[in-house]
């Protein structure tokens, strides 16, 4: 039997201090990625330097 999908679409109205809201929602969580993005950027990179550290004790080549 197959199913049956249904899709909605609405609008919101929001007031102005329902936009302030969202719009200080939408800059927590985007500050919250950047600074987790920061997290794993500074990683891979220490895990970089490590790796061409313990291919090369003597320092980088070159």
């Amino acid at each position: 039997m197959p199913r049956v999908r249904q899709a909605l679409r609405f609008a919101l109205d929001p007031t102005v201090v329902q936009r302030r809201a969202c719009a200080r929602h939408a800059g927590a969580a985007r500050n919250a990625y950047n600074w987790g993005l920061e997290r794993v950027q500074e990683t891979l990179r220490a895990r970089t330097a490590f790796t061409v550290l313990a291919r090369h004790p003597g320092g980088p080549p070159g």
